[in-house]
């Protein structure tokens, strides 16, 4: 509700008050402006563009709502000048701080009106161009009330007030339209500045991927078909798609009441998997080229949709309370969107904005899971799961129209990928490989079984799970779930290799030679039937026509050789003729001339005949040379020979990458192939080991794995049918009876009965252990090994393998123990039976191992412990054997030697023992020991000694450390010099010096009669004569040394002085030593 949430009800005889007629109005006018603001709109409405020429403002007709609801129009017009404006005063006296009439914060601004017919003293606007760049044209709305007059020659009724709204266009700064006046702080309510949006909107940047190979390098390698994605992938690519989401969010967080940035870490994210996949996932960086182009797509889909939408639910109120800003001063507002100029916001009434709304929202979350979803693991394991085909759109389909691809993970990105379908409650439908994880009860099969359906309404077919399998084994299974549904496109082999013409199977190729062959079969016949008549005939005729034929000697069995051995070249095979066609050509060549020469002697014979020569029949002789010789037609042959050559460089060049691809410049991948069109599998040709990425970690990818795909959007090409020139086409397996018998290992003393399930009925089962005319199986007495059962049916056969083992002899097992430096055991556990299939090791009754040998480290924190290992040997589905073996573990005593040194005390620490431990003295070395302390009466050590002491300590697990001690105990025994010296024109005074070495503390103290009237620190120290002037006192040192690297003890002495003792001092020229004396 607005704040006049009441209004009067009027009765009869009721006395109305201006406050009742005033609430009235109040009311309704308050409704009618939250009608326009909720129910319609605030912004500009239509018009009202800015066009600034240098010489003036212009402002074309138009209508708006300002945020508070008021209504305001405004005629076409144009200005040239402007003035300083004031807000009208108040009536009021003394007039409110704000009101109405004089609105907060307009009263602070410096606000300028524009003037279309100028007056003295206003400012031009052609003159004003650097004042105009700092503010925005807008049309405020001023409310002006007058005092009616009250009193007039006839009647002094009140006549209360007029309120005048008037439409005034002012220049207002920039930075003032950011006043915070102008913004709401309820979350609920959140800023919004259609401004800002639309310009936001304007400045969305545009992302495009490169087209695959564009422009075209060659791709003759493995290496070089990768390297072509990975320059489609660069940090600058990926930098610009960050930043695009970034800029999503800047410009619809207000719209959407987003809070914090999502996106902040994608560009480190991205960075991540594009090093991982250039780490070791290579052959995988097409998928993470195809997810950026995801994250495009659903960028733009966001972006379109976006751009559709300017809208909130009920908008405050306080964004553009009496104005309208229609854009910056010196710029033309068709120009560029612009944060000065107030667009329409819609009410979610109208245009479908509620659900536009609903749909950006959703759009926003799928970029935001977008960008975590894409799963690498699953991607680079694709070879491990089977191939699917998914029912898909492509070209200008949106992201949400098309199917969720193989690399993301499912949940939540398929609840927020279509908002029409998660709109009804339809996410489930939505189909993807991944479709199973959430196409749960109730299962949709046209979920589950996508290609059973109509699919008149898909465009396009992913094709996953084929990436890192062989190439042999990912085209059977596409062809075969082509050929399973009926799927419109063909499936082409292509190596990524280098080129060469060697190594080529002929036989998957026939029907590109089917011409040759015949032409070749023609030829082949014709020379054939012609050297055969003549083989015939001249053996035959051979003991007469030696007679004529006889340079030199047997050169006609020579020749008949010959032609027999010609006739061996024509085999039914063109290709095994090509790879024999010089030899046969130089053969053929030498029977031609040889024929020449012989039908030339036989003619020379027939014009100069000898006596008895039959003319006849050596004429007969010469027409059959002839008819060898006109046989001998080189040129079909070697036009068969050059063109076979010709189609066997293209046949094997259309199997590689580079040069198909030059063949069909129109190839491109898109993770599948349009309906009509062709799918390219290409596989490494090569063993890439170490590739030409500098990034790249060594790699091995084994020859004939599937490395990328592509497209062509046409069906091609061959001269046979479709894949014929790759790889067979492979057909439906036809029925074929079945056999299964569960399970398929039995041990040979199982005297049960198993049921052999066959299908169709009818068949005979054969096999060992066997009865005939029954389906039963018996395992018991079989030998161990492999045996076939067979159910054969019309002709047609199958078996299924059974295992027969024996059960595992009597088992044993050593156990090897050895103690470590840090108390802990190494055990072997080795079984003297070696062919089981199962081994179970169990420690203190808990299955352990399942490996035949064990070696494993045993801790316990006890001095000894017991162990119970049993081994469970299985041989196959036999019966198990059990073995136990109990061992106890116990540590040895550790030993150790110490060395310390401590000073003189009556109560020295001997160890420190820890809690639940106890102390055994082995040896006291001639020191008395009660407990962990040593105990001195009195001054009983006199000098600094070493005792050896033995000692054990045994903590509360029984474990023993025995401690041989060397201890040397410092006592300390200070003494000192005293000497007296006169210092020049003063008192005497005494010197006294520390004599012990390693001195790090003295302290003197000088007592008469239990006070101190001397206290020094340090060696030397000075007592002054005046302290000695005394008849006797007790004169104390106090010292510390440092008796070995770190231990410093403590000594004192006292001496007995007198003014005898003074005497004797003074007369010492190097003072008095004194000796220790103990107190």
């Amino acid at each position: 509700m607005g704040t006049f949430n009441f209004y009067p009800e009027f009765v009869a005889d009721q006395v109305l008050t201006a406050d009742h007629l005033n609430e009235l109005f109040d009311y309704l006018d308050e409704q009618d402006r939250l009608t326009r603001r909720c129910l319609i709109g605030i912004g500009i409405v239509c018009g009202l563009e800015v066009t600034y020429t240098g010489a003036d403002i212009r402002i074309s007709r138009g209508a708006g709502v300002t945020s508070k609801g008021y209504f305001i129009e405004h005629a076409a017009s144009t200005y040239t000048h402007f003035r300083p404006y004031t807000l009208p005063l108040n009536p009021e006296s003394p007039p409110p701080a704000e009101s109405i009439i004089n609105p907060f914060p307009y009263n602070t601004f410096a606000m300028y009106e524009l003037i279309g017919a100028p007056e003295a003293g206003d400012t031009a606007i052609s003159a004003s161009a650097a004042f105009l760049a700092n503010y925005a044209v807008v049309l405020f709305l001023e409310i002006k009330a007058t005092n009616l007059k009250n009193c007039t020659t006839n009647d002094c009724d009140d006549k209360g007030r007029e309120i005048t709204i008037t439409v005034k266009p002012l220049l207002i700064k920039k930075t003032d339209l950011s006043n915070p006046a102008f913004k709401c702080n309820d979350e609920s309510d959140p800023n919004l500045s259609a401004g800002i949006i639309e310009a936001g909107k304007a400045a969305l940047p545009e992302i495009l991927l490169k087209r695959y190979n564009i422009p075209y390098q060659p791709l003759t390698s493995s290496d070089s078909v990768l390297q072509a994605f990975h320059t489609l992938t660069p940090a600058a690519v990926q930098g610009d798609i960050a930043a695009a989401y970034t800029k999503v969010y800047d410009t619809f967080k207000g719209l959407l009441g987003i809070g914090a940035n999502p996106f902040l870490a994608l560009t480190a994210t991205l960075a991540n998997l594009f090093t991982q996949v250039q780490g070791g996932s290579m052959i995988y960086s097409q998928y993470f080229y195809d997810f950026l182009d995801d994250l495009i797509k659903a960028y733009n889909e966001l972006r379109g949709e976006g751009n559709a939408i300017i809208t909130a639910c009920c908008p405050c109120d306080k964004l553009f309370p009496y104005h309208i800003a229609l854009g910056e001063a010196n710029k033309n507002s068709k120009d560029a969107a612009t944060i000065y100029r107030n667009y329409f916001i819609y009410s979610p009434l109208f245009n479908d904005q509620k659900n536009r709304l609903a749909a950006l929202q959703l759009l926003f979350e799928r970029m935001v899971e977008l960008a975590k979803a894409f799963d690498l693991a699953k991607a680079t394991e694709a070879s491990k799961f089977p191939i699917k085909i998914t029912p898909s759109t492509w070209s200008r389909s949106a992201l949400s129209k098309r199917a969720i691809p193989f690399y993301y993970k499912p949940a939540p990105l398929f609840e927020k990928w279509n908002y029409e379908k998660t709109r009804y409650g339809k996410q489930k439908t939505n189909l993807s490989y991944s479709s199973d994880s959430w196409n749960t009860a109730p299962v949709l099969d046209f979920v589950k079984n996508p290609l059973q359906y109509e699919i008149e309404p898909f465009t396009f077919f992913r094709i996953e799970g084929h990436v890192g399998k062989q190439y042999t084994e990912a085209l059977g299974a596409i062809q075969k779930l082509r050929s399973e549904f009926s799927l419109p496109f063909d499936v082409v082999v292509v190596k990524a290799g280098v080129y060469n013409e060697t190594d080529i199977d002929l036989s998957k190729y026939t029907c590109q030679l089917n011409d040759l062959e015949i032409a070749y079969d023609i030829a082949r016949r014709e020379w054939e039937a012609t050297i055969g008549q003549t083989i015939e005939w001249l053996n035959e005729n051979q003991g007469q026509a030696r007679k004529y034929i006889k340079n030199p000697k047997n050169q006609l069995a020579i020749y008949i050789g010959k032609l027999q051995l010609a006739k061996t070249f024509m085999v039914d095979d063109l290709p095994a003729f090509i790879a024999r066609y010089v030899e046969f050509m130089a053969l053929y060549e030498w029977i031609e001339l040889e024929s020449e020469s012989i039908r030339d002697t036989l003619s020379d014979l027939i014009e100069n005949p000898t006596e008895g020569t039959n003319t006849v029949f050596v004429e007969d002789l010469i027409d059959h040379f002839d008819e060898v010789m006109m046989s001998v037609k080189k040129g079909p042959f070697r036009a068969l020979q050059q063109e076979f050559k010709r189609r066997l460089k293209n046949i094997y060049a259309n199997q590689f990458l580079d040069y198909y691809a030059q063949k069909h410049p129109s190839l491109d991948h898109k993770a599948g192939v349009p309906r009509g069109g062709t799918f390219i599998l290409v596989y490494a040709h090569e063993r890439i080991i170490n590739n030409s990425f500098n990034s790249f970690d060594a790699v091995s990818i084994v020859p004939g794995t599937v490395i990328a795909d592509f497209y062509l959007p046409y069906l091609c090409c061959s001269d046979c049918p479709p894949i014929a020139y790759i790889i067979q086409e492979q057909k439906p397996d036809p029925i074929r009876p079945t056999i299964n018998i569960v399970p398929k290992e039995f041990c040979n003393n199982d005297d049960g009965t198993y049921d052999v399930v066959a299908s169709p009925a009818g068949g005979v089962l054969t096999g060992p252990g066997v009865k005939p005319g029954e389906f039963k199986f018996s395992p018991y007495g079989l030998p161990v090994g492999e045996h076939l059962l067979t159910y054969a049916i019309d002709g047609q056969s199958v078996s299924v393998v059974i295992k027969v083992f024996a059960p595992a002899s009597e088992p044993d097992f050593n156990i090897d123990v050895a103690e470590q430096p840090n108390h802990s055991f190494i055990v072997k556990l080795s079984p003297n039976v070696t062919d089981g299939t199962k081994y179970e090791w169990f420690v203190n009754g808990s299955l352990t191992y399942l490996t035949m040998l064990v070696e494993d480290t045993f801790t316990f924190p006890e001095k000894q412990k017991d162990f119970i290992f049993t081994l469970r040997l299985t041989h196959g589905p036999c019966e198990p054997r059990l073995v136990t073996r109990e061992i106890t573990l116990t540590k040895k005593d550790d030993e150790q030697q110490l060395k310390r040194t401590v000073c003189f005390d009556q109560k020295i620490e001997l160890v420190k023992v820890p809690a639940g431990s106890k102390l055994e003295i082995i040896d006291p070395g001639g020191l008395t020991i009660q407990d962990e302390f040593i105990l001195f009466k009195g001054d009983e050590l006199k000098t600094t000694t070493t005792f050896n002491i033995k000692y054990r300590l045994i903590d509360s697990g029984g474990n023993v450390v025995n401690t041989t001690l060397e201890l040397t105990i410092v006592v300390v025994q200070p003494t000192f010099n005293v000497r007296y010296e006169i210092v020049p024109g003063g008192p005497g005074r005494y010197i006294l010096t520390a004599l012990n070495p390693n001195l790090s503390f003295a302290q003197w103290e000088l007592a008469v009669n239990g006070t101190f009237p001397f206290i020094a620190n340090g060696s030397p120290a000075v007592l002054d004569q005046k302290f000695t002037d005394i008849q006797g006192g007790i004169l104390t040192l106090i010292i510390k040394t440092k008796t070995g690297e770190t231990t410093e003890c403590l000594g004192k002495v006292s001496i007995d002085v007198s003014q005898d003792l003074f005497k004797k001092i003074q007369a010492a020229p190097n003072g008095m030593n004194f000796p220790l004396i103990k107190i």
